[in-house]
């Protein structure tokens, strides 16, 4: 990342390792922790590490009631929450 400015310049690797440079007016950094746009701009984390094991994944199915905007599940043994980005593509158009 370079800082131009009025934009910055970001160089961006693909997942079949090629390289992307683009121009852009902002960079938002939201990947916790180890965030490297936090880390180029010098600003310290502040906020909390969470112990637990996480994961995202992005699914396809049928089975989605497609009024529900979320679904949560409490077990003893952990915590499962389910967001339907279908709702959200619907509810922008």
């Amino acid at each position: 990342m370079v800082d131009a400015g009025s934009y910055v310049e970001v160089t961006l690797k693909t997942s079949n390792g090629s390289a992307v440079e683009l121009e852009v007016d902002t960079v938002v950094g939201t990947d916790g922790i180890h965030s490297a746009v936090r880390q180029f701009l010098g600003v310290p984390f502040v906020g909390k590490v969470y112990p637990e094991d996480w994961s995202v994944a992005e699914i396809e199915t049928s089975e989605w009631n497609m009024d529900a905007q979320a679904r949560l599940y409490l077990k003893s043994d952990g915590i499962t929450v389910f967001i339907s980005t279908v709702f959200w593509r619907r509810s922008r158009h």
